[in-house]
Parts: structure tokens; sequence; C-alpha cells
């Protein structure tokens, strides 16, 4: 197996000889035989960049202390994804208690304990290792889905052997990616239109469809069968199929709702179809924030029994509960009409990834006064970055809170109800 130079240790028996641009060889297996040494890696990493075929990568032997090597190096990469998470940096924390994390955690680990899983995920990690800037997003994006779907399936009570086969299916998902004709150019997606964004989706599932296929993993029949087909819906679920009430709708949402909220290395979204679109209107067909993305999925799946429970619980592990109020939107556009003079703007926007808590007053008029402006101020930063000091609306904002409070209330009755 190909082990990037900054990943070897010592003991780590050569596959092959380190061959070089220059058509010479760095060293071969029989120089060391016990396995690579302190000063056979140092003389391996000085010539980084001449290694040939592949610069920067040596073929290893898939030995335990290679497999232990990998396993111990993607386990960081996955606390770190948690901790980017737990921060709120690129994304809005999703862990709604310590002891979500900790399940979610101990359940990827399990995953990548399995070597066949190990090896095929290091690949993954390896197609973007010398690609700097936006193509590594797409790790990210792996990473971050994987714990929401996990996260989602514990929350659903789902057993292990569901969670595990969920964790399989969400760390391979993008896979296919890398064998599309766009790669490595994927803003090329951006200039696309609706149907042949459609053939993307389509093609790119079905790569990842043949890889997982070509890794031969050893698994029971049934199991390969439902990875397969959560792999398979992870952009277009047919919710009519009774197959589809699976882990597989849980893939499609933590899928959708980070890709739509995360850095990608396109500005299209392709998360919502189409027709989903016509309904949600064309912000959607952008990255945004999970406000707006979590009030477009309630629009969407109010009424469905099986997609309901899961929007819920996404609402929940971002603590947006009240946006399944419904009709959040148009009570909160309710609200703001009511100021007579039209200068009401609600902070944060509906755009963003945190809840509306305060509406203030965008009159820049010094001498404007109004019976509803509260002495209180708050410091919003402009679409040029200044930031501005507005007053708030007392008014507006008390009946804000009502708002948000009102599906506390309605949380609070189907608890007791549920009890």
């Amino acid at each position: 197996m190909l082990v990037h130079v900054d990943d070897l240790i010592p003991g780590m028996p050569l596959a092959n000889a380190v061959g070089l641009k220059a058509g010479s060889y760095l060293i071969t297996p029989k120089e060391v035989p016990d396995g690579l040494d302190p000063k056979s890696i140092d003389s391996i990493q000085r010539f980084a960049t001449q290694i040939h075929p592949l610069p920067k990568f040596v073929d290893i032997e898939q030995t335990q202390i290679t497999l232990d090597q990998v396993r111990s190096l993607l386990i960081d990469d996955l606390r770190t994804a948690m901790k980017k998470v737990e921060s709120g940096d690129k994304v809005p924390n999703f862990f709604d208690s310590g002891e979500l994390r900790e399940k979610v955690e101990r359940v990827v680990e399990k995953i990548l304990a399995n070597p066949e899983m190990a090896v095929a995920v290091y690949g993954f990690k390896n197609a973007f290792r010398e690609k700097a800037g936006p193509l590594a997003q797409i790790l990210d994006h792996t990473f971050r889905t994987t714990l929401l779907a996990v996260g989602l399936g514990i929350r659903q009570k789902l057993s292990l052997i569901s969670l595990i086969n969920l964790g399989i299916a969400a760390l391979q998902h993008d896979m296919g990616m890398l064998r599309c004709v766009e790669y490595p150019r994927l803003e090329a997606l951006d200039d696309m239109g609706v149907g042949e964004l459609e053939v993307f989706v389509d093609t790119h599932v079905r790569h990842s469809l043949a890889i997982f296929d070509e890794q031969k993993m050893t698994l029971l029949p049934q199991t390969r069968d439902e990875i397969r087909r959560i792999i398979a819906h992870q952009h277009r679920i047919n919710l009519d199929e009774e197959k589809s009430r699976s882990a597989a709708v849980l893939l499609y949402v933590a899928n959708l709702v980070d890709e739509m909220i995360g850095p990608m290395p396109y500005r299209t979204r392709f998360s919502f179809t189409p027709i989903q679109l016509r309904v949600l209107g064309p912000k959607l067909g952008l990255r945004t924030g999970i406000v707006r993305v979590i009030l477009g999925l309630v629009k969407l799946y109010r009424k469905n029994p099986l997609m309901w429970p899961v929007i819920v619980d996404v609402a929940e592990m971002f603590q947006m509960r009240e946006l399944t109020l419904e009709n959040y939107e148009d009570k909160l556009r309710g609200i703001l009409e009511i100021c007579p003079y039209g200068k009401k703007k609600p902070y944060p926007g509906l755009g963003g990834n945190a809840l509306p808590r305060t509406v203030y007053c965008n009159n820049t008029d010094p001498e404007f006064t109004c019976e509803h402006m509260s002495l209180a101020q708050i410091v919003v930063q402009n679409q040029s970055g200044r930031m501005q000091q507005f007053f708030k609306c007392g008014t507006l904002t008390n009946r804000l809170g009502e708002l948000n409070g009102e599906n506390m209330e309605e949380k609070e009755k189907a608890s007791a109800k549920a009890s």
C-alpha cells in the first residue's frame, strides 16, 4: 500500500524499491530487511519530491505495524474534525452533548479498527495530501458528514451494527468524485446547468459504489447490500420505496446538511433537487447557513412520518428546535411587518448559523425616534465588513422572544405526552 513519507515509522517493511526520477533506486527492501530505520526514513523524506512514480509516496507492505500506524493517523484526523466541529468555526457545532460526542467517537473508532476500512479511508485521505486549498475540503466534509450521520443514528436509536454500516457508507460516500471527469477542477460544476448537475450527481454516486465493490471488504451479503443502499441514496432518495426506510435516510440528511453549510471546492449546491428548489427558492442552490437549511427541510418534510423525526433531531443537535415550529419564517415576517416605518432587521439573519434573537432599527437618521425603540444598542457587521451600531426595537425583540419561546412550550408538551 502507498504510504506518505510523513507517515513512515521505523519497522515498516518496504514492499518495493524506492525509485527516483533519475532512474536509480534510493533504497531497496534488501537494504532494510528488518523494516525501515530512522536513517532510511530520513533519506526517503529528504528525497521525497524525487520519488518515482508518485512523489512523496512509498510502497509499504500491509503488515500489522503499518495498519496500526494508519489507524492511529486516522483517529487523530477524526479527533481533529470533532474539535473543529465543537469550535463552531467552519460549521456550527452539532454535538448537543458531551455524551453524544463520546458515543459518536466510539462508533467511528470501531469502524476504523477494521483494517480494510482503515486502508480505504487512508487512501482517500492521500488523494488530497498534496492538494492545497479547496480540494481538501472534500475530506473535511466526509468526516463531518460521518460524525453527523452517526450522531443522528444514535439519537434515532439504531443498533450498533446499523451505526457501523451507516458510518462505513458515510466515510466512502464521496470517493467516487476522484473518478469523475470534472476532478480535480470541481469549480467547473459552477458553470453547469440543472441537467448537467444531475448527471454529475448520478455519476459520482455510481463511481462511489464501484469503489466500494472493488475493495472486496469481508462483509456478509446483506451487510454489503445495506451499505450499498445507503451510499446509493446519499443525494437522491425515494421515500416511497420500502428499502429507503433505513439508515439511508440519515446519510441523505447528514450529507445534505453538511454540504449546504460547509465549505466545498465549488459554489453551487445540488443537495436539493430542481423540483425542491422551485418550492424553496434559488438561495438553497448555493451554500447557506444552517437556519435556512433547517427551515427548508421543515417546509419539505413536516408531514412526512419517515423524515420528520430526523429533521427534528437535526434541529435539536444544532440547538435550533425553535425552527421546527410550523410556519416559523412566516410568523417572523409577520412580526417584522408590525414596524410602521419598514426599518426593522432581524439579527442574526435567516441566512446564517444562529437563530435570530434580536430585532434592530435600521434607520440611520440620528434624529429618528420611535415609541418601539429601545435604549439598548447592538453592533452589526454590514456587507462591507464595517461594524455599525443600531438601536434594538424593544417591541419586536419581545415579540421575537415570544415566538422562540412558543416552540419551547410545544417541545415541553410533546415531551410530557411522550413520557
